[in-house]
């Protein structure tokens, strides 16, 4: 992204940091993590293939990711807010 903005990665991060609060990838990681939310409660998609449509290698590393940021699993999450 840096280098289609025509800045170096350095300062694409710095002012990503500084703009936003979080790091370009930690944009990403919330970008996709809010996509992955969104689909566990409107459709019964699989995790693997939600995990496969916002970006993730597997719905081991979804899972992983989500429990880290929402402090609950894909499972439980779905689960309470059904």
């Amino acid at each position: 992204m840096a280098a289609q903005c025509g800045f170096s990665a350095e300062y694409f991060r710095r002012v990503t940091r500084a703009h936003y609060g979080t790091s370009p990838i930690g944009m990403l990681q919330g970008i996709r993590l809010g996509l992955a939310r969104e689909h566990l409660l409107s459709t019964n998609w699989t995790l693997a293939r939600i995990a496969e449509e916002v970006g993730y290698a597997s719905p081991y590393a979804l899972s992983a990711a989500f429990k880290r940021q929402m402090s609950v699993s894909p499972r439980q999450y779905r689960k309470n807010n059904a």
